[in-house]
């Protein structure tokens, strides 16, 4: 199939069903979608590595029984993939998000990636369960604006939030505030070279092993 043709709903469907069927993973890699919408199924995994998806991208209520891989896509409106089960790692490296990012109580088997990440409006991990490492190397996480007219703020919400391995944040800039009021970290909490143009939130935070916060900017940090 040619690459530049973009993919409209009905073709998009017909691969997420035969993938269904032939228990495999779902096979966007490089392609363009007009959009994408799963809802309450059971899949075995998303290749969406080097994707460009022009409309809103949304994934809730289904089992992931492998790998959900957004590596080097580009997605041109909001990321909706809240309340699934991923029964694998969840990859979101050097990917581009033109909206808000929601993987607000979704669990995830495996580790995290939002290394290099770009996204323009807020990011929500609100008791988000990550049983390896979350790693936000190099990330963004930007206001977002329509026009002169300013609509979402960049933060960055990591309320309630269970990992029980490591989390990295480094060299990452946050528009808004890091909110982690009462987060879980099983292991360490790094938090180095990094600027928060707003509030660092810790209060009621739990980390089981050491906490980190070295030559990062924040405008007031609340315990």
């Amino acid at each position: 199939m040619d690459k530049n043709i973009i993919l409209e709903k009905k073709e998009i469907e017909r691969e997420i069903t035969l993938a269904e069927t032939e228990a495999r993973i779902i096979n966007f890699k490089e392609k363009i979608l007009s959009s994408l919408s799963i809802k309450g199924r059971t899949i075995q995994g998303i290749d969406l590595e080097g994707a460009a998806i022009l409309g809103p991208v949304s994934i809730e209520q289904t089992t992931i029984n492998g790998a959900l891989n957004l590596k080097q896509a580009i997605i041109k409106n909001l990321l909706y993939l809240k309340s699934n089960i991923v029964n694998g790692n969840l990859t979101l490296e050097n990917t581009y998000v033109k909206g808000i990012i929601d993987l607000a109580e979704t669990k995830i088997d495996g580790f995290l990636s939002l290394d290099g990440l770009d996204n323009s409006g807020f990011l929500s991990m609100a008791k988000t369960k990550i049983k390896k490492d979350v790693f936000v190397r190099k990330a963004v996480i930007s206001n977002s604006y329509q026009g002169e007219k300013f609509t979402v703020k960049g933060d960055f919400y990591l309320r309630e939030a269970l990992i029980y391995g490591n989390l990295y944040i480094e060299q990452s800039v946050v528009e808004g505030s890091l909110d982690m009021l009462k987060v879980f970290i099983g292991n360490n909490f790094i938090l180095r070279s990094s600027k928060i143009k707003e509030f660092l939130i810790l209060r009621d935070a739990e980390i089981k092993g050491e906490s980190k916060i070295e030559n990062t900017e924040y405008k007031e940090l609340i315990r």
